[in-house]
């Protein structure tokens, strides 16, 4: 089985020079928790998670509209292409634990995203050249999910600093 028969094609992009705030509507409104960035020529040059958007926000205390996406999107990213084998797919899913693999054309042109969503939707019972069997989805899903201790992208942020006021001993004192 081909990435292209299991992958989804429909994928909304966004520049290195939009914003955050834009790059979480293109989520919010087609339902997923990435987005690829493209350069002018539809390249993919990085990914954008939800999570990404989320602790920018919180390290740099910013508002989504203040940072763009290329200061945050992870550069070091991992691509299939459509006609490789999903088997191929899964293997570099699991040993690099990752959720979600660009497919690109050969000249680096997005082409749409495979994730695990549509793996499980592509899984089946038993060994069949029309889905992925439940095993090895499950030992894909297993990879994916075990705890690491660093983050999954690259990305340095670095914190703003904030100074929280220590507690009056009103606030610290236990009701009665």
């Amino acid at each position: 089985m081909k990435v292209r028969s299991v992958m989804t094609s429909e994928v909304q992009a966004c520049r290195p020079q939009d914003n955050l705030a834009a790059a979480a509507m293109i989520m919010w409104h087609h339902d997923c928790g990435v987005v690829p960035v493209i350069d002018p020529e539809h390249r993919a040059v990085g990914v954008l998670t939800d999570r990404d958007i989320c602790m920018a926000i919180a390290l740099k205390d910013k508002s989504a509209s203040a940072i763009p996406v290329g200061e945050i999107m992870a550069t070091n990213i991992s691509f299939v292409n459509p006609d490789d084998d999903i088997d191929d797919a899964l293997k570099l899913m699991s040993a690099r634990q990752i959720r979600r693999l660009l497919v690109v054309d050969s000249d680096g042109r997005l082409n749409g995203i495979l994730s695990t969503s549509d793996i499980v939707r592509h899984s089946d019972k038993g060994k069949s050249k029309k889905h992925i069997s439940n095993k090895d989805t499950m030992k894909m899903l297993h990879a994916v999910s075990k705890p690491y201790s660093t983050p999954s992208a690259e990305v340095s942020i670095e914190p703003e600093v904030v100074t929280v006021p220590e507690p009056s001993p009103a606030e610290t004192a236990a009701p009665l």
